[in-house]
């Protein structure tokens, strides 16, 4: 899996339980792609000294930063990993890990997000291409309407008249063969209905007089 999981409280892991806290945090218990970060939260009592004022504000930020680095600097456990959990710890690394993963996410999607957006972007140039040039104006909307409407009638005149003149109808005559084809195939296929249905009697026939002789 794509997770990043990040551990909490480590302040509040109980004496003797430090070897499985660094299991985990090692990525021995639970194997993650992305392994584990851990941070140290506000206590309770750094919460009641914030009690009333801006938590976020960079003073009581600087301070928690502080509290944090001493936790890990002065925790015997996780002082004795050194270098293995390098940008493991901390608040600061966390958001850097996750800053490094969302911009490698970007980079590798980029290519493929691009390709999509500039099909799309073509295919819809393509679209614009096939439709009819906009009209200026409700007049000119008419006039148009009206010359669809009489291309319209002259068609279905001609093909009442059995003219092929326009271009419509002589799109028709040319796809005359097509649909010829058409017609001969489903004709072949009634043909062999018909056999396979006059086999089939013969033998109910047959059948018939065998009993009879019986």
């Amino acid at each position: 899996m794509r997770t990043l999981a990040v551990l909490t409280e480590p302040d509040l892991v109980d004496p003797g339980s430090e070897n499985e806290m660094i299991e985990v945090l090692m990525n021995r218990r639970v194997n993650l792609m992305l392994g584990f970060c851990m941070v140290k939260l506000r206590g309770q009592k750094e919460l009641d000294e914030c009690e009333g004022k801006d938590v976020n504000s960079t003073e009581l930020t600087r301070r928690a930063r502080e509290a944090e680095e001493k936790f890990f600097r002065e925790n015997e456990a996780l002082a004795r990993l050194g270098d293995e959990v390098d940008g493991q710890l901390g608040i600061p690394n966390l958001i850097t890990r996750l800053s490094d993963t969302l911009s490698n996410r970007i980079r590798e999607q980029f290519p493929t997000i691009k390709a999509e957006v500039t099909n799309a972007l073509a295919k819809a140039e393509a679209d614009l291409t096939s439709m009819a040039e906009p009209v200026a104006s409700t007049h000119e909307a008419t006039q148009r309407f009206v010359s669809i409407v009489q291309k319209y009638r002259t068609t279905v005149a001609d093909a009442a008249a059995a003219k092929y003149t326009s271009d419509t109808l002589r799109e028709l005559d040319d796809n005359e063969d097509f649909i010829d084809k058409d017609e001969d195939e489903d004709e072949d296929e009634d043909e062999d209905v018909d056999e396979d249905e006059d086999e089939n009697k013969d033998e109910d026939e047959d059948e018939d007089e065998d009993e009879d002789e019986d």
